[in-house]
């Protein structure tokens, strides 16, 4: 995974805020498709709904996944001791159902097999080089019950080209803001955005590798430019 650097990961939420208003959008979105799959499932009215959240970053989604219900628990997985701090600082206040745990998402799944009932990741896998991503959704299919859900909400290309080029030239021009707020600030997201396409996580590729390891019912549910939210039942 990329290191973000000091200045991205400092400054992630103010970022968020000026030049991807919607991305809370977004969230919604996750959100929104998360709820649906949970109702289509007919879920028990009082049994825990315990999920796994890969790479929490400053916790945006992960305030979103304990408030699903409150028979949810999450366990809100980062690499990044800063990430972390930040997380807890904004969502440990508001709620005790949330264990932060600064570890190798990776490493951590390894050890999981058939216990959660959601897999949820914002806007990390595309920050992983195929190979990655692909042994994340493998081990993430171990690591759900049956009938358990797989929700993703990021950066996925199209995989029509024209389309694609579309979407990325809107993304920098919504970063214009961030400019005129802090030029250095704009230059080093410009160069981390840049950094995100050398790896691409397409669409296809995506839902070709989710069939793969077995996962059904894989619906891209939502797209906003180069925003999607993709879900999954195991």
């Amino acid at each position: 995974m990329e290191d973000f650097g000091e200045e991205v990961v400092k400054n992630y939420n103010e970022v968020a805020l000026i030049a991807w208003p919607h991305y809370f959008q977004n969230q919604d979105a996750l959100f929104d498709a998360i709820l649906r799959r949970l109702k289509i499932a007919n879920w028990k009215g009082n049994s825990l709904i315990n999920i796994l959240e890969a790479g929490s970053g400053t916790g945006i989604t992960t305030i979103r996944l304990v408030f699903l219900s409150i028979r949810a628990r999450v366990i809100a997985i980062d690499c990044s001791e800063e990430m972390n701090r930040m997380a807890k600082e904004s969502v440990g206040y508001l709620t005790d159902r949330v264990m932060f745990l600064q570890e190798d998402m990776l490493d951590f799944l390894q050890d999981t097999s058939d216990q959660y009932d959601i897999f949820c990741s914002g806007s990390t896998l595309h920050n992983f080089v195929k190979s990655k991503w692909q042994k994340v959704i493998s081990l993430a299919y171990h690591s759900l019950k049956p009938g358990g859900i797989f929700a993703v909400m990021d950066l996925v290309a199209r995989d029509n080209t024209v389309l694609y080029q579309a979407d990325f030239q809107w993304e920098m021009e919504q970063m214009v803001k961030l400019k005129e707020r802090d030029e250095e600030l704009y230059y080093h997201w410009v160069e981390h955005y840049k950094r995100d396409q050398t790896r691409k996580l397409q669409e296809g590729d995506l839902v070709s590798w989710l069939k793969k390891v077995d996962f059904h019912d894989i619906r891209v549910d939502y797209r906003d430019h180069m925003n999607a939210v993709v879900t999954a039942v195991k």
